[in-house]
């Protein structure tokens, strides 16, 4: 099911997966936001009134600088509380500067699917997800 239009109360956020020459785009998150310091895909929370495909057009928007079109809905993740659900998407590059927003984003880097399943740092999440998509799960 590809959740587009999301009703309920858990909050619900969005993933940006952008894959160039085998590398996959990876951010570190600042010092200002929840989990400060870890890796992880870019995106953010979906606002009121958005769909999923908007809110990861605007999330890569605002956190990197690049124009995205949403491919397709990968695979979803909820946190075992339930209070919130991650949705990944897989975006194609239109355009853009990789442009950092320094309150959400210290850095930014092309990372192998290697680099992120042993980088130290990542968000453990990211590891399922990845198996998911590269069909090890």
């Amino acid at each position: 099911m590809s959740p587009d239009r999301l009703e309920t109360d858990c909050v619900f956020g969005v993933v940006g997966v952008l894959e160039e020459r085998g590398r996959t785009l990876l951010i570190k998150r600042s010092e200002s936001v929840r989990m400060p310091g870890m890796w992880c895909f870019p995106g953010g929370t979906i606002e009121d009134g958005e769909t999923a495909s908007e809110a990861i057009v605007r999330e890569m928007a605002e956190e990197v600088g690049l124009v995205v079109e949403p491919e397709r809905w990968l695979w979803s993740w909820m946190r075992d509380d339930g209070r919130l659900n991650l949705q990944w998407w897989k975006v194609k590059l239109l355009g853009g500067t990789l442009t950092l927003d320094k309150a959400e984003v210290q850095a930014a880097q092309w990372m192998t699917d290697e680099e992120i399943r042993t980088h130290p740092d990542v968000l453990p999440n990211n590891i399922p997800f990845l198996d998911h998509y590269r069909g090890l799960d």
